[in-house]
């Protein structure tokens, strides 16, 4: 059995060994020996059975099996063992492929694609609110106002502004020339001076403009004031392109004095003191008519108003009367410097002027030398719109009479109430220098300004220390005119003023009973002071009507609901008593003084009453602005109810700040 065993030994050894010669070159199949093989069937390496394959590896380590060609294999050396040769059959082991190795797959790494972060952006904080600046008031927001709907048909055109002025005068027969000066006025301008040098009957004409609104016509007498002067009559004015005289009265046929001559206080059509009306022949041989003469007792002005919409259309039964509060008045002295114009001129004559106070000729100055002369005359302070004048009379050459040092006093209250009375603002230069102002200076109006210095350039008898003087004969002759408003809290003011001097009250500061008392006797309409808030003040509807109407120059300010002889009370309200502050608060503006006012460029305005918190209004005009009065201690601020009443109407004059609030000089409400 053994001998079998041997022999198988011996033959897969050889079968081995065969192998190995048949395919390649054999060496040494030990520990770092190599063996090479070669497939030549085409296909991969075979190996057969029994062939001794050589695999490096470590001595201990048994061969492994069969590997892939070309790749180095460890050798691994068979197990010594003693091979007997045995011989054995032959045995055909086919030949065996090694398996296709598979090449692993190509494989394509995916592209990481990392979007672009989107960053959230945080969104813009709202910004906190600006505040406003302090005591400035937003501006006021529009209200809606409707479209109106498109005319049925085209508007009327408005009519023309331009009319010519025509009239006759004459100086009265055996007259001396210098007493028949006269200047008629239109608009506070003077558009003639009338210096007759015959007793010829003469007739002007001239173009002049309306506006809309308030028109003034003026005749006044300016020669020497003797009873005896010019005559005027046919007096018109007539659109152009039309024949209509709208001057009432202007053939002075009112009233009737038959063949005889009478003086009235105004006259159909007319308003003066003092107008002499007569019949022709009275004073020319050649009249037949009646006339009226400028100079009846004394000079004096005749005035007539005429109203115009905003197309010329004429408006009828709008008065603008400045009497208003008949009877209250006080007396006050007017003074004044004045001279003759000296340098350049061969006479004094040129020189002549007339003071007008409240559309009276008060004073007639008809100088004979050049000496400075002081003038002094007594006129009578009322509530409301006062108006002075000087008006130059003579030869319109631009020669003329030198004013200066104006003032407007009384015995109970020695405070100016003339502003810029010294002419010395605006200020000219020095020696000899002079200058013209279109419009007026501070505190006058006048078409056209005149201001030098009195001595170097006028009449060297003025003292140097005069400074500065208007002339009343710039270019042309001029009116002068300054308007003295006096509030009705002032005016009751300057009645118990008076009322103390005269020993009726016990003290002039404190409105007490003793007061209440003065005043009653001083006149009855002038009431009591009711409780803490107002003053009441009692009045025609009519006086009433006249006094908005030239105080807030609006000729539509009539009250509602009350025939114009019924009687109203007007209330005068003080925003700081306890009764104001009771209904309507208190409110932190800093109070405002009469230095916050230019008197003479104040604006005007009405409108409606929507607010009151404390001393700030809000109300709306008619053209749906807004607008913001602030009132103070020195505001006059009355109206026709106990107190102001929300929804009334309301008229002011102020001065508008940058702020857009107006600080308030006058206010009124009314149910107008």
């Amino acid at each position: 059995m053994s001998v079998i065993i041997l022999m198988k030994k011996i033959v897969f050894g050889l079968l081995v060994l065969g192998l190995v010669l048949a395919t390649g070159t054999s060496t040494n199949c030990a520990c770092g020996s190599t063996t090479t093989t070669s497939c030549t069937s085409g296909c991969q390496p075979s190996f057969d059975v029994n062939s001794q394959v050589c695999v490096e590896q470590p001595c201990s380590v048994s061969p492994p099996a069969c590997v892939i060609p070309n790749i180095q294999a460890p050798c691994v050396a068979p197990p010594p063992t003693s091979q007997p040769c045995i011989d054995v059959p032959d045995i055909n082991v086919p030949l065996q492929c090694a398996p296709g190795v598979v090449a692993p797959p190509t494989i394509t790494p995916p592209t990481l694609v990392i979007p672009d972060p989107v960053i959230p952006q945080p969104c813009a904080p709202t910004p906190p609110p600006v505040p406003q600046p302090c005591n400035v008031l937003p501006p006021p927001p529009k209200p809606y106002i409707p479209v109106p709907p498109p005319p049925i048909s085209c508007p009327t055109p408005p009519l023309s502004n331009q009319f010519t002025l025509s009239l006759q005068y004459a100086c009265r027969m055996n007259v001396d020339f210098g007493s028949c000066l006269a200047d008629v006025i239109w608009n506070d301008k003077v558009i003639l001076s009338i210096v007759p040098s015959d007793y010829a009957v003469h007739t002007f004409n001239l173009v002049v403009s309306a506006v809309a609104g308030q028109n003034t016509l003026q005749i006044e007498g300016a020669g020497i004031s003797d009873s005896y002067g010019l005559f005027v009559d046919n007096v018109q004015l007539i659109r152009q392109g039309t024949s209509l005289n709208i001057v009432v009265n202007g053939g002075f046929e009112q009233p009737s004095v038959g063949a005889s001559w009478g003086i009235f206080n105004s006259i159909p059509g007319w308003t003066g003191t003092g107008i002499e009306i007569g019949y022709g022949t009275i004073y020319h041989n050649g009249w037949n008519s009646q006339v009226v003469e400028l100079d009846g007792n004394s000079n004096y002005q005749i005035t007539q108003v005429f109203n115009f919409d905003a197309n010329f259309e004429i408006v009828s039964g709008v008065s603008c009367s400045t009497n208003s509060f008949n009877g209250q008045t006080l007396a006050y002295t007017l003074e004044f410097d004045y001279a003759a114009r000296a340098n350049g001129v061969s006479s004094a004559f040129t020189s002549r002027a007339d003071v007008i106070w409240n559309n009276v000729v008060v004073g007639s100055i008809n100088p004979q030398d050049y000496a400075v002369h002081h003038g002094s005359i007594v006129v009578q302070l009322k509530p409301g719109e006062n108006a002075l004048s000087f008006d130059a009379a003579s030869t319109s050459d631009s020669f003329g009479l030198t004013i200066d040092n104006v003032k407007l006093s009384s015995s109970y209250n020695a405070s100016n109430l003339i502003v810029n009375g010294g002419f010395e603002t605006p200020y000219v230069g020095g020696s000899g220098s002079w200058n013209y102002f279109n419009g007026g200076i501070y505190g006058w109006t006048a078409v056209k300004a005149e201001v030098g210095q009195c001595r170097s350039v006028y009449n060297a008898n003025w003292q140097a220390a005069s400074g500065q003087c208007v002339e009343l004969d710039s270019d042309s002759n001029q009116r002068y005119t300054q308007k003295i408003i006096i509030s009705q809290m002032v005016f009751t003011n300057l009645l118990i003023q008076q009322a103390s001097c005269n020993g009726n009250q016990a003290a002039s500061n404190t409105l007490t009973c003793e007061t209440y008392k003065a005043m009653n006797k001083v006149s009855t309409a002038i009431a009591t002071i009711s409780g803490g808030i107002y003053c009441q003040i009692n009045m025609k509807v009519q006086d009433f009507n006249n006094y908005l109407c030239k105080l807030y120059e609006h000729a539509d300010a009539h009250v509602n609901g009350l025939l114009a002889n019924e009687d109203l009370v007007l209330n005068q309200y003080d925003c700081l008593a306890d009764a104001y502050t009771s209904q309507f608060g208190t409110s932190d503006e800093v109070d405002f003084d009469d230095s916050s006012f230019d008197i003479t460029s104040l604006d005007s305005w009405e409108g409606w009453v929507e607010e009151i918190n404390g001393k700030v209004i809000k109300c709306h005009d008619g053209q749906g602005n807004y607008h913001w009065l602030q009132i103070a201690p020195c505001t006059h601020f009355e109206g026709q109810f106990p107190a102001p009443k929300l929804g009334a109407k309301i008229f002011w004059k102020g001065a508008v700040q940058p702020c857009g609030k107006t600080y308030v000089k006058w206010a009124t409400t009314c149910n107008c």
